[in-house]
């Protein structure tokens, strides 16, 4: 008898900091709101991240992703925490040419969460890393702490988190929990806290939180997608 593995579930939250207004332009929502993100879309710890040689303008962000402990559906927001695993720091690529799309085609995310898709290519291949798990107690130490994005350029970008997210842990798993079952290894992006404009001399970009270090290289390569 075989038995089928389903993937883990990767979502991202849009509306939930400051940066997705700047960068996006999508005002923050009064409820999380997230789509699916593509398998593809996350590396390795030991591979690198991907910028497509057709991007014409893209920004590498950082932030943190909530990952699930156990499954459950209809979750109580006092009983969530019993459900979060732990957190982790990520660095992702994100490909601006898809905004421009949206607005030649005089669409707007604004309105996103009343029903309009996100576009293939927004994120591709090798566009996410992860680091290491941290517990929800070794997050709530890092309470008030500055993170940090920096390239080897010298650009830089810092924040205090997590006072920009507008929804945490609990309040997602409860809320998503009466649409789908959550279960164990599922992870939501928490939305971008800290981002720079990409540029051809950045060769690698590390994300620090505290003592916490996410350090990743970046390599150009060609894209199998054609977003014309």
């Amino acid at each position: 008898m075989t038995h089928t593995v389903i993937p883990k579930q990767r979502w991202a939250l849009i509306g939930n900091t400051t940066a997705c207004e700047t960068i996006w332009n999508v005002r923050r929502t009064n409820i999380p709101c997230a789509y699916a993100l593509p398998t593809i879309s996350i590396a390795d710890s030991e591979q690198h991240l991907m910028r497509p040689s057709f991007v014409n303008k893209s920004y590498i962000m950082g932030g943190i992703a909530l990952e699930v402990k156990k499954t459950g559906r209809d979750i109580k927001l006092e009983n969530a925490e019993d459900f979060i695993a732990g957190y982790r720091m990520w660095i992702g690529i994100y490909n601006g040419y898809l905004i421009e799309r949206l607005t030649d085609a005089q669409n707007s995310i604004q309105i996103w969460d009343h029903g309009i898709a996100i576009p293939f290519g927004l994120w591709f291949e090798n566009s996410h890393i992860m680091g290491d798990l941290l517990s929800p107690e070794e997050m709530q130490r890092l309470i008030d702490e500055t993170m940090v994005l920096e390239a080897s350029s010298g650009t830089k970008s810092d924040t205090t988190m997590p006072s920009d997210y507008r929804f945490w842990g609990r309040e997602i798993i409860a809320f998503m929990s009466e649409f789908m079952t959550v279960s164990s290894g599922d992870q939501y992006f928490l939305g971008p806290l800290v981002y720079i404009e990409d540029s051809k001399d950045i060769k690698s970009v590390q994300l620090t939180h505290d003592q916490n270090v996410l350090r990743t290289g970046i390599v150009l390569t060609d894209s199998k997608l054609n977003l014309e």
